[in-house]
């Protein structure tokens, strides 16, 4: 038998990355905390590449500041931003096309290098990349594969954990800004080159660690509305106040390099100018020579009044800051209700640093935003502190038996029992048969736990259980599927199965598929389902499971989204306490799937018990 795998290191280092439109940063978190990661001395890296193509050497990529300065006479080669073309698949580099992916790994392999660099060539326990959370499956997956990519000349380097980057920002905030144990706030994240949006939900652990964050709602964004865009703008409005309208955009276009040189340099300029009346309310400058329209260095003055009439946004402007706070309330309003109180709006970003910003985001909600922390670096350090919490803890003490809440440190603690056995459960990801130790072609063992959780649900009614103690043959497959449809109502009529041993604790299971969502409803023969699953998930919600607002807790739940071998999925559990039934509804992880686990319907204990010994 194949040696299992192991689980990540308890006391290992670990490395995020949030790969920007503009700028990418990382972050190294271990036993010292976490700490931003510096790049040829700089904690910020240029997300630019340059493909080198020339004589007597191989193609190459070059990265951040010497891709940008290379580029001054190859822009053909040049791409400052690769992220905005993963949807598109390709970059077009001077006469080819280049898959995308390749670039963001070039960026990424970098940023891999110089942390194994830091931290002795060891491979890190977790190591965590960040994305919109408006993006779409396909777009995770191409980040997920140049991860895998740029780490794969290392050996052992673990594959990449994908995380919504507003998820990781309101990780960051909990550490830096005092709030209550429950908020919701909203993300609002405005970079380089986007500006994104989500509402997150937080929420106490009852076992006193660092509290789950639930993104609700339809996270959102607006293209080209961040600093890149911003820089344009000023460049072009430098100009025009140096009596040169247009200037700008002609030596951008044009085919002689010293022109371009000098856009590059003129762009630089107004991002500088941009940056200091953020803390200034005029700044001086001056434009290099562009002769004929600037015979020579002419000096500049912007006040930052002209900014903000250049970046304002609203009706009849182009995209900008008044269009970013819309989006945040209205991504507010559309929230789900019933949600724990807003505590408010919370800026990261770079461009979060535009005053102008905040003062409309108090306009808008009658209350100051949130600010903590370095903007720029607080989705890394965020996903840092997320990607330490990923490691394998010291187990807890166990929770007394009659207490209805799950921990998530119980949650852990199964699920490092079961890697322990060599039972890493593939449950619930697309054609997972529960089974992911034994090699192609070798035998999957049953999957065991060690010390299962104590429950009280083999104690209960459970006529299905003792007429069918496994589910071999057709009288107790069909016999099954019957008392599952009858205990969870909700359950599909067609594409159902039933599975032996799906998972630790369960017994057998009713597994029924749609095109894009499996609901199960497992039978346990003992311990708890909902904990291991807890332990998969990224920030998971758990809670009691109670069918209205002050009725008696019928048991346990949990949801939040899982990293699987094909993307993040979103994963919902409900698992009565006094009965041996547990239902899981898993699907994509959108706003489609939210809405299901919202609507599910259940039997109260009453029901249940009529159902089982019907």
């Amino acid at each position: 038998m194949p040696e299992p795998p192991r689980g990540p290191d308890p006391d290992g280092w670990v490395l995020a990355v949030d790969y920007g439109t503009t700028n990418t940063v990382a972050a190294i978190g271990d036993a010292n905390g976490v700490r931003t990661l510096t790049v040829d001395g700089k904690t910020v890296l240029p997300s630019a590449v340059l493909l080198d193509v020339g004589f007597g050497h191989a193609d190459r990529w070059l990265v951040g500041e010497t891709a940008i300065n290379m580029a001054r006479r190859r822009m053909e080669w040049f791409e400052s931003s690769p992220k905005r073309w993963i949807a598109d698949g390709s970059l077009f580099l001077g006469d080819r096309d280049v898959p995308v992916m390749q670039a963001v790994a070039a960026v990424l392999r970098v940023v891999v290098d110089e942390a194994a660099q830091q931290q002795g060539r060891q491979p890190p326990a977790v190591f965590v990349v960040t994305h919109p959370a408006s993006w779409p499956e396909s777009r995770v997956a191409v980040l997920r594969e140049a991860a895998r990519v740029a780490s794969a000349h290392r050996g052992g380097w673990p594959a990449a954990v994908a995380l919504a980057e507003p998820v990781a920002a309101a990780r960051r905030m909990v550490d830096v800004v005092g709030l209550p144990e429950r908020a919701r706030v909203v993300v609002l994240d405005m970079g380089g080159g986007t500006t994104d949006v989500a509402v997150i939900d937080l929420t106490p652990d009852p076992a006193g660690a660092a509290g789950g964050s639930t993104v609700v709602g339809r996270p959102t964004g607006i293209e080209d509305t961040g600093g890149e865009d911003f820089d344009l703008r000023l460049a072009r409005r430098m100009t025009e106040e140096a009596g040169a309208p247009g200037l700008y955009d002609r030596l951008a276009e044009s085919s002689n390099i010293d022109d371009r040189e000098r856009a590059v340099d003129i762009r630089r300029t107004a991002r500088l100018v941009k940056e200091q009346l953020s803390r200034q309310s005029t700044v001086p400058s001056s434009l290099p020579k562009a002769p004929p329209e600037l015979p020579a260095d002419t000096p500049v003055q912007i006040s930052r009044d002209q900014l903000e009439e250049l970046i304002r946004g609203g009706a009849g402007n182009e995209p900008g800051l008044a269009d970013a706070v819309v989006l945040a309330t209205d991504a507010l309003a559309d929230a789900p209700p019933g949600g724990p109180p807003l505590a408010g709006v919370y800026l990261v970003g770079g461009s979060s640093r535009i005053p102008l910003l905040g003062t409309l985001v108090q306009q808008h909600t009658s209350r100051p935003p949130i600010t903590g922390g370095d903007p720029s670096t607080a989705v890394a350090d965020g996903a840092a502190l997320h990607a330490l919490e990923l490691r394998t803890p010291t187990p807890p003490p166990p929770p007394p038996p009659d207490r209805a809440r799950v921990l998530r440190l119980a949650a852990r603690t199964a699920v490092a029992a079961m890697l322990a056995a060599g039972a890493l459960v593939g449950i619930l990801t697309p054609g997972g048969n529960g089974c992911a130790v034994a090699a192609a072609g070798s035998e999957c063992p049953s999957p065991t736990i060690t010390n299962p959780v104590p429950s009280t649900a083999s104690q209960g009614p459970d006529p299905t259980l003792a007429a069918c103690p496994t589910a071999d043959g057709v009288d107790c497959r069909e016999r099954i599927l019957a008392r599952s449809h009858a205990a969870w109502p909700m359950l599909p009529d067609a594409g159902c199965t039933v599975r032996d041993s799906l998972y630790g604790p369960d017994r057998y299971a009713a597994e029924c598929r749609t095109s894009t969502t499996t609901y199960l409803v497992f039978w346990r023969a003992s311990g708890s389902i909902v904990e291991p699953l807890a332990g998969q998930m990224q920030m998971p919600t758990v809670d009691e499971f109670e069918l209205s607002q002050g009725a008696a807790a019928l048991g346990s739940q949990v949801k939040g989204t899982r990293p699987t071998g094909t993307g993040t999925r979103f994963t919902c559990a409900w698992e009565y306490r006094d009965f041996p039934v547990t239902m899981v509804l898993d699907g994509p992880n959108e706003d489609a799937t939210l809405a299901l686990c919202g609507t599910a319907t259940f039997l109260d204990a009453a029901g249940l018990r009529s159902a089982l010994d019907s």
